[in-house]
């Protein structure tokens, strides 16, 4: 977790820092002031609909690379 914080871990409309991969889950839900209110629930909500079977997919973006690793694990 303290790798995802040091990289950002709020989502951004800006452009990738290099060396970083930007995953984001966009989901929409029925309007509740409490969810708007309280991060902890709103937080709940997005890991309720990851851990679901309807949760298929996200979007992948890459910065560049600079480190000059094509495929690292």
């Amino acid at each position: 977790m303290e790798e995802l914080n040091k990289c950002g871990g709020v989502p951004t409309k800006g452009d990738v820092k290099p060396d970083t991969i930007r995953m984001t889950v966009q989901i929409d839900v029925p309007y509740e002031g409490k969810i708007m209110n309280y991060g902890e629930l709103s937080k709940q909500k997005i890991l309720d609909f990851i851990n679901s079977d309807a949760f298929t997919s996200y979007s992948i973006i890459a910065g560049p690379n600079t480190r000059g690793i094509e495929n690292s694990e």
